[in-house]
């Protein structure tokens, strides 16, 4: 009897699964999209960003990885050796506008159907940073606004001399920025400001690169990390920890149409 009643529930156990299973939503896709190996080397283009558009010339496949998942150079773990020199030219084009979090999702199903990708999610040691409130009391920096909720949708930008760059986010989820400040630290941000909403940021500051000029260096903006605490009342403070990484279990070349 006894033997009766667990294979029962272990039939009930597994009709549950797949009925949670068949229930979970499938990813977006593109409406059309086009792959094909650029095998001359190209000229790297800045991405094309519109509400319903993906768009990347002479693009890794580590590089598209990174974007579906929205990682960090450092999170992004195996795959062979091609995914992070060759390069492919990819156009996306949803039926019409779609959030970020949804084209994050379209590239994902892209990269599982033209490239195979296969990956796992983990756990691993590794630095990063916390982006946090500099001040006690809560106050922010002269660059950091609050945005309605009926301001238009965000919209983003960056410009770069040869020693200042600055970035513009706006109406913007403050989480937004930990790509920006991870790209110049090199290891991941975590956004833990719980600053909620959406927000217009404008940040300048140094970057690596020395201009001289007449025998001195030219004015520049403060360090990234100076210029977090002046201008947006933000700071980032470094840890060492449990950060989520993917790992390439299998990829393959893509088809090219």
């Amino acid at each position: 009897m006894a033997r009766h009643v667990c294979a029962r529930w272990s039939w009930l156990a597994f009709l549950g699964l797949v009925a949670v299973t068949s229930a979970q939503p499938a990813k977006p896709t593109f409406e059309v999209a086009s792959v094909k190996r650029q095998i001359d080397p190209a000229p790297v283009q800045p991405p094309t960003e519109r509400p319903h558009v993906f768009y990347r010339r002479n693009a890794t496949a580590a590089q598209l990885i990174r974007f579906a998942f929205d990682l960090h150079a450092t999170q992004l773990i195996g795959g062979p050796s091609w995914i992070r020199k060759d390069g492919f030219e990819i156009n996306g084009k949803a039926a019409g506008p779609v959030s970020e979090r949804d084209m994050r999702l379209m590239v994902q199903s892209l990269l599982e159907e033209r490239f195979k990708l296969v990956t796992h999610q983990e756990q691993r040691d590794m630095l990063s940073a916390r982006l946090v409130v500099a001040s006690r009391d809560g106050a922010l920096g002269p660059n950091l606004k609050r945005c309605d909720p009926q301001d238009p949708p965000k919209d983003r930008d960056f410009a770069m001399s040869a020693t200042v760059r600055v970035a513009f986010l706006k109406c913007a989820p403050i989480s937004e920025l930990a790509p920006v400040l991870a790209a110049v630290l090199g290891f991941p941000v975590i956004d833990e400001t719980h600053l909620n909403g959406s927000w217009t940021v404008q940040l300048a500051y140094e970057t690596n690169a020395v201009s001289v000029q007449q025998g001195r260096s030219r004015l520049s903006a403060p360090p990234i990390r100076d210029a977090l605490k002046e201008q947006l009342g933000l700071q980032v403070e470094s840890t060492r920890g449990p950060v989520s990484v993917i790992v390439v279990d299998s990829i393959q070349l893509p088809s090219e149409n």
